[in-house]
């Protein structure tokens, strides 16, 4: 089943990207049938910890199966599904076992959620009445347990993207279009500001920087293009704007503006490198599929490919220069982006799948390679993923809006989840304390 490009659109947002619930007990629907019962727990969850599914009741060897629903519109699901094998105590733990079939393989507690592929299934067939997915609001997932082929139980568990207890405020300040999220209980927390890809726009960059909160950061999920009285496509985007940006957030009493990093996707991660090497108060970078040189910009209208090439951004009125060839571009390019001047550690993530940016691991290459030989005086680092695409995004979010940008279901699921650890300790570590500035760093 196609999804249209309008959908496909909306559920990118999801993939480019992504609630310290804590419920003790268990909601599931009245069993509908027979003795055997669907539980997970908890029932609320932040959007990238594991729930804990399981079913009780069964006979010895049964077989059962667990599906999986999130509904999108009234005709749209993302669906999956997994057949088991009670064990001896009539029970299936999926954070223990492996389905014998379904959409996903091996022992993965969440694997119904990442492997659900679009489905048609009107609202009125589902039985559930489930809310539809907007994000970045919360994702109901309806699940359902099916045994000799009839639905014996049901139940529901929610992700959310933004924490509990944390405030979101809308910026509209110093002609700036940005929510700034800040967690619960934190007292002048550090801030990282999250810059979307040439999607531009707000939701995806929310996507992302909701999640950080959990995670003790203030954020700043901050639009540059496609948003309010923003310009409406990616092209020569004055710097000047990240700079406003940063000393407003250097101006509050509730952030801490000394301990700031970027974290920025594909050409979001370009911008936050180019912002970084530029700017001496960030702190760190975090770019996912990022080029490592200035890239010309994208205007809007058909076939923009056959358009002029005009500068993706500005300084002080004058556009800066870009690369026009192929990438990846040689490592002596003029236009190569100086990450040698960043004064904090770099972390890159990139897919060698990449269908978006086919050398998007050679890129993420070419910028560690010239870290080395400027000899970088931080803890750099660029990760890849041979089988994964363009998107890596967020652990337990479905894979399927992001396929068509490369990668296989299981590669881009794994990708998220250790990607997604290695950006909260990298963060976590580069912003604990005041930087260190080395003896020759000026």
């Amino acid at each position: 089943m196609k999804v249209t490009e309008r959908r496909a659109r909306r559920w990118a947002l999801v993939s480019t990207a992504v609630l310290a619930g804590t419920a003790d007990c268990v909601r599931h629907t009245p069993s509908l049938g027979g003795s055997a019962l669907l539980h997970v727990q908890p029932e609320t969850v932040q959007v990238d910890v594991p729930v804990h599914m399981w079913v009780s009741g069964l006979a010895p060897g049964q077989h059962a199966t667990v599906a999986a629903i999130l509904r999108f519109d009234s005709t749209q699901v993302l669906s999956a599904q997994a057949v088991f094998r009670a064990d001896e105590r009539g029970r299936i733990d999926l954070t223990r076992q492996a389905p014998d079939s379904g959409t996903y393989a091996g022992v993965d507690a969440m694997g119904l959620i990442w492997s659900a592929m679009p489905k048609s299934l009107n609202a009125r067939q589902d039985g559930q009445a489930l809310p539809y997915f907007t994000p970045p609001g919360p994702a109901t997932f309806g699940l359902e347990l099916i045994v000799d082929g009839k639905t014996v139980d049901r139940a529901l568990f929610t992700q959310r993207f933004m924490p509990d207890g944390a405030r979101r405020i809308a910026v509209r300040d110093s002609g700036l279009v940005g929510t700034l999220i800040l967690p619960a209980g934190a007292k002048r927390p550090p801030i990282v500001i999250v810059l979307t890809g040439s999607e531009g726009g707000l939701e995806s960059a929310e996507i992302r920087a909701m999640p950080l909160a959990a995670h003790g950061f203030a954020t700043l999920a901050l639009a540059y293009f496609r948003a309010d009285n923003l310009p409406d496509q990616l092209v020569e985007i004055p710097l000047e704007y990240f700079e406003r940006a940063i000393r407003w957030l250097r101006r509050r009493s509730d952030v801490d503006g000394e301990r700031l990093a970027l974290l920025g996707v594909s050409r979001g991660g370009e911008l936050a490198l180019l912002l970084a090497a530029n700017m001496s108060n960030v702190r760190a970078v975090v770019a996912y599929s990022p080029i490592n040189v200035v890239n010309y910009g994208i205007p809007r209208g058909p076939q923009p490919q056959l358009q002029p090439r005009r500068a993706t951004w500005t300084y002080r009125g004058t556009p800066l220069p870009f690369y026009a060839g192929e990438l990846p571009a040689p490592d002596d390019a003029l236009e190569t982006i100086p990450v040698e001047r960043i004064r904090g550690p770099v972390l890159v993530i990139a897919g060698g799948d990449d269908r978006l940016t086919p050398s998007s691991v050679a890129m993420a290459e070419a910028i560690m390679r010239r870290l080395t030989r400027h000899r970088h005086p931080y803890g750099d680092s660029a990760v890849t993923y041979p089988k994964a695409g363009h998107s890596i995004a967020l652990p337990y979010l479905p894979v399927a809006p992001r396929l068509p940008r490369g990668g296989t279901p299981a590669a881009i699921a794994d990708a998220d989840r250790d990607s997604w650890s290695r950006v909260l300790r990298f963060l976590t570590e580069a912003l604990r304390t005041p930087t260190r500035r080395p003896p020759n760093d000026r």
